[in-house]
């Protein structure tokens, strides 16, 4: 009596153990759907299978089935229904196609069942095996059952077969044997499932075993071992301990580069309306026995916080997951993207930007700034953009938009950002920015959109800063010395980063096209510590730039003519020119000279080269200079150059032919030549070349004397006339620009 109550206490204690819920995942894979149902233990069960449905029936009655989050992950198209009737431990599987069911044990008490697409019709017929002296089955190594022992204890090699039914058929039992004894372990490896027309799988253990045959007199002959047959079963774990990787194997092809669909379907992996439900479910199913962490929740858990755009909670999960495989990798590259941070140049998402939706999303954030030759589907990337939760579009899409823009795809990135228009919050800083980046595209960027951000509170309010004074001082605009001042405590907030070297040169540069050049000039000298850094030499360009738009003479002379902020060889073009150009034409050719000194390639520095060289009379310099240069600007230097060694002819002629025909005439007034001033533009050089005409003619001998004089004296009026006139029309030294 006490033995009957002792065991129906147990039993007692042991019903709400058993009673309690049971969840009943899903997953989509490629050709199959999967089932997983985490059972308390290793339940008997047994499976009443229809034309289109399957009742997998368990012995103990009061199980309760979970199934409320299943068709979360799968689709319809292979399970139409599932039931589960509370108190009846059934559970009911509605198909909605000729599927293949594959039900097998995972661990302890995780029960799989695999529903896939049924197999394309053969169009060969089954081949007999034939008899092969020279081929065998290989044998099992040890290694090999072990690991077949360790898999199931079922799949152990079969006792000594029955003598009666070799004796029967030897070929035919010996491959049912071998057959039975390799594909369960293949099975047991995951690499076999059943047939179609093998749905209905009865894995209980029967209730009865069945009868055993008769007995069957054999002779000695027929009880010989049967020779060799032509068949040998090998799975590759097999071939792997076997070989020990002796032979060398042919290379498998590669993967292709895109990643299935499936291990991006980020909008898939969550529900915002049942956020708390999920995670509560995820972390009770985390941990199991012994606090064992469940690695396949652990992906599901990290899927989860990725949907709701928590990265960094992702990694800390991945973390916790066996050791890192390929999609373990890539759930880790999505939580970088999803936290906007810069992925390895070695992400497989690099590669993906030829794929179709959603890879070609993942594939551009991952690139960050893009390559304006980079082609990719922009309606997969459209479609891509706009599947993905709200979240997600608010903190990726104005980053996407300005990438787009910046290589020139504006028609994309405007239909970005009008579905993250759709949905930001009023003033929202990044795609304020986005907003700008896009007018800037097409009429300038829109300076109160950029005021409104800088002013922000936010992270964008300092890249939003820089664009309004960058923007600013391209178009001429003054920039106010506040603003200025704000860039400096960003730069130096945001030291050692981008946007805080950019900062930095936006703040001298206000500074200095404020007028407050020695505020700018101490500015530098708190950031410039080293003068070779870039974001040295940008803030010194942009300070000595403004310096020679708009500082007064003293002041550009004082900043310029020292190499306290950078010297002219590490100068660019632009810059070296402008300078050297301010120079000359303030009469320092000497200085222009010294800032030209390091040999520039440019034609334009090369021009300037020979013009100084002109001011500094030295014609030989300015020809050398002006090799292989061409033009009417490198002619008239030539001529000048000609005028300064005494040739006036050549001169005159480099002149006219680059249409510079004052220089031409007065070239031919300094040959004295007759021809050469009959040439001239000028009518009064012309008279000039008359008068040198009858200069150079002497009056005939047989003229009287008096008639002689009376020449002379017309000769002379008429010279005296000319000269007053070419004197009046030709400005004095001191007003020759020259």
């Amino acid at each position: 009596m006490i033995r009957a109550a002792v065991f129906c206490l147990a039993l007692w204690l042991a019903a709400p153990a058993l009673a309690q819920s049971v969840t009943v995942r899903s997953g989509a894979h490629d050709g199959f759907d999967r089932l997983v149902i985490d059972l308390p233990r290793r339940l008997d069960y047994r499976t009443e299978a229809g034309a289109r449905d399957a009742t997998f029936v368990f012995d103990v009655p009061i199980l309760r089935f979970d199934i409320s989050a299943v068709f979360a992950r799968i689709g319809r198209n292979r399970l139409r229904a599932l039931a589960a009737p509370d108190g009846q431990g059934r559970l009911r599987l509605d198909l909605a196609c000729d599927c293949r069911l594959n039900p097998f044990w995972h661990g302890e008490a995780m029960l799989v069942i695999d529903i896939a697409d049924p197999p394309p019709p053969s169009l060969t017929p089954p081949l007999t095996p034939r008899s092969a002296a020279r081929l065998g089955p290989a044998a099992p190594s040890p290694a090999t059952e072990a690991l077949a022992a360790r898999l199931d204890p079922a799949l152990a090699p079969e006792s000594e077969p029955d003598v009666a039914r070799v004796a029967l058929s030897p070929d035919l039992d010996r491959m049912h044997s071998i057959l039975l004894h390799q594909l369960g372990r293949a099975a047991s490896q995951g690499l076999v499932m059943t047939a179609p027309e093998a749905r209905q799988v009865h894995l209980a253990t029967p209730s009865s075993d069945p009868p055993a045959p008769a007995p069957v007199a054999v002779d000695a002959q027929a009880a010989r071992p049967a020779d060799p047959i032509a068949l040998r079963a090998q799975t590759s774990m097999d071939r792997d301990v076997t070989e020990g990787g002796r032979a060398a194997r042919s290379p498998v092809p590669s993967e292709p580069d895109c990643p299935a669909p499936a291990l991006l379907d980020v909008p898939s992996w969550g529900n915002p309306v049942t956020l708390p439900e999920d995670m509560g479910r995820l972390y009770r199913d985390l941990y199991g026995e012994f606090d064992a962490i469940n690695p396949h929740v652990a992906h599901d858990l990290a899927r989860f916080y990725i949907h709701h755009g928590f990265g960094a909670e992702a990694r800390q999960i991945l973390t916790l997951a066996d050791a890192p495989n390929a999609d373990t990798r890539l759930l880790r590259d999505l939580a970088q993207l999803v936290d906007q941070m810069p992925l390895s140049a070695n992400s497989p998402l690099h590669d993906a930007t030829g794929c179709g939706e959603p890879a070609v999303l993942w594939a551009l954030l991952a690139r960050g700034p893009l390559d304006a030759a980079l082609t990719f589907d922009h309606g997969a990337l459209q479609r891509s953009f706009a599947a993905l939760p709200a979240g997600l579009r608010r903190g990726l899409g104005p980053g996407l938009v300005r990438n787009l823009v910046a290589v020139g795809h504006a028609d994309t990135a405007q239909h970005l950002q009008r579905v993250i228009e759709r949905i930001a919050a009023p003033g929202e800083a990044g795609t304020g920015l986005a907003r700008a980046d896009l007018a800037a595209h097409t009429a300038g960027p829109d300076m109160a959109v950029l005021a409104e951000v800088s002013r922000s509170n936010t992270l964008h309010a300092a890249e939003a800063l820089a664009l309004a004074i960058e923007a600013a001082l391209l178009r001429g605009a003054p920039v106010a010395v506040d603003q200025a001042q704000l860039a400096g405590a960003y730069a130096h907030e945001l030291r050692d980063t981008e946007i805080g070297d950019r900062l930095a040169v936006a703040q001298v540069a206000a500074l200095a096209a404020a007028g407050a050049f020695d505020e700018a000039a101490n500015a530098f000298d708190r950031r410039a510590s080293d003068r070779a850094q870039p974001v040295a030499r940008a803030m010194a360009e942009s300070l000595l730039r403004e310096a020679v738009r708009a500082a007064d003479d003293l002041t550009f002379l004082r900043y310029v003519l020292s190499d306290r902020f950078m010297p002219p060889e590490a100068m660019s073009d632009q810059l070296v020119g402008a300078i050297a150009r301010r120079l000359l034409d303030a009469g320092f050719a000497d200085a222009a000279d010294r800032v030209l000194r390091p040999v520039r390639s440019d034609p334009a520095l090369r021009l300037l080269r020979a013009e100084i060289a002109l001011a500094l009379q030295r014609p030989a310099e300015a020809d050398l200079a002006l090799l292989d240069l061409n033009g009417p600007d490198a002619d008239r230097l030539r001529a000048r150059a000609r005028s300064l060694r005494g040739d006036h002819a050549s001169a005159q002629a480099l002149f006219a032919a680059s249409d510079a025909l004052s220089e031409a005439d007065r070239a031919a007034l300094y040959t004295r030549d007759p021809k050469a001033l009959a040439r001239a533009s000028d009518p009064l050089l012309h008279e000039v070349a008359h008068l040198l005409r009858g200069l150079s003619n002497p009056v005939p001998a047989a003229v009287a004397p008096l008639d002689q004089s009376v020449a002379l004296l017309a000769e002379t009026a008429l010279a005296r006339a000319t000269l007053a006139r070419l004197l009046a029309g030709t400005p004095r030294p001191e007003d020759d620009d020259r």
